[in-house]
């Protein structure tokens, strides 16, 4: 749900947007009772991008196999060369299939990202 003047919204790779104008905002819910301007969808691998680029800046981590469970794809092995290397390097940690920043490396959680989504 997105309730409010240039709210988002997301479920299941399905994301949309309200109408940022507060004018039209308004206009349009009292038209219609609806103010979405845009939505998309998106792939797999564009839903696994996002899941990393959070999923790093969160102490938790995320879940490698409950995110290819999900996606339905193998997370490990669309990641697999940069998440060698960078858990070789120890930026990266996997502990049951939970993929965590190292602690010392929090400050370059986007560059890690970066790197595993290239």
């Amino acid at each position: 749900m997105a309730a409010g003047c240039g709210a988002h919204g997301h479920r299941n790779g399905h994301r949309w947007w309200n109408e940022r104008d507060a004018r039209r905002y308004v206009q349009a819910m009292g038209e219609s009772g609806a103010a979405r301007a845009g939505e998309e969808r998106l792939a797999p691998h564009e839903r696994l991008n996002e899941i990393v680029m959070l999923g790093l800046r969160l102490r938790e981590g995320f879940n490698l196999d409950t995110t290819s469970q999900r996606l339905r794809l193998d997370a490990r092995r669309v990641l697999n060369g940069p998440l060698q290397e960078l858990t070789q390097r120890g930026i990266l940690h996997q502990t049951r299939g939970v993929l965590t920043l190292d602690a010392g490396a929090v400050s370059l959680a986007d560059a890690v990202a970066a790197r595993l989504m290239s």
